[in-house]
């Protein structure tokens, strides 16, 4: 009797295990969902950048420049476009090439002023005499400066800056040069310095 037993249970469970193995063949679920306004369509126009244009005014020109000297040289820069435009960018150089004779003697500005004004720098050379002889220099003057311009850049090196330009404003920016007279300077004489203002529109970062 007690082998009997034995292979009575063994059967009832691989009875058991073969319903568990064919139920789990038929477990299953049904996707169910629907999609709303599937014919939406995503429409993106892109902005449009405003553009610049920029006058340089006469160049600063001198070809007997004295200790004193002073030059100033217009620049503009004006937003066009259309009303909504983004504002583009601007970036204004000068670029300077002075020798090292001068050291810090030649040094400029770029001053931002109203649309309407102007600047303009006579040149007065005048001379005093002294023990050596005649000491010739430039008592130049300039109109227009009040003296509370604000300056966008200074040195007397290289430099630039990037401004923005929004449609329909108008800037206006003066280059100016400044010879210092510091004494005795003679061995600047026969020497040549430039200075050039420019600027170009560039990309939006």
């Amino acid at each position: 009797m007690e082998k009997k037993n034995v292979i009575f249970l063994s059967v009832i469970a691989v009875a058991t295990l073969l319903t568990a193995v064919i139920g789990t063949t038929f477990a299953y679920f049904t996707a169910n969902f629907a999609v709303s306004n599937k014919d939406a369509v995503n429409t993106v126009k892109t902005k449009k950048l405003a553009s610049t244009s920029v006058v340089i005014g006469e160049k600063i020109n001198s070809t007997a420049a004295y200790p004193g000297f002073k030059g100033a040289q217009s620049l503009t820069i004006d937003g066009n476009g259309a009303e909504g435009d983004v504002s583009a960018k601007a970036k204004i150089t000068v670029a300077a090439n002075i020798p090292e004779a001068f050291k810090t003697d030649v040094t400029w500005k770029l001053i931002e002023v109203p649309v309407a004004t102007t600047i303009t720098c006579k040149s007065s050379v005048q001379s005093t005499p002294d023990a050596s002889g005649l000491q010739y220099y430039d008592n130049a003057t300039c109109e227009g400066l009040t003296g509370s311009e604000t300056a966008v850049l200074s040195s007397s090196t290289s430099s630039t800056t990037t401004i923005d330009v929004a449609y329909n404003t108008h800037k206006k920016y003066y280059l100016i040069v400044d010879y210092a007279n510091k004494g005795n300077q003679d061995s600047q004489q026969a020497q040549t310095f430039t200075i050039q203002v420019s600027a170009e529109q560039v990309a939006n970062s």
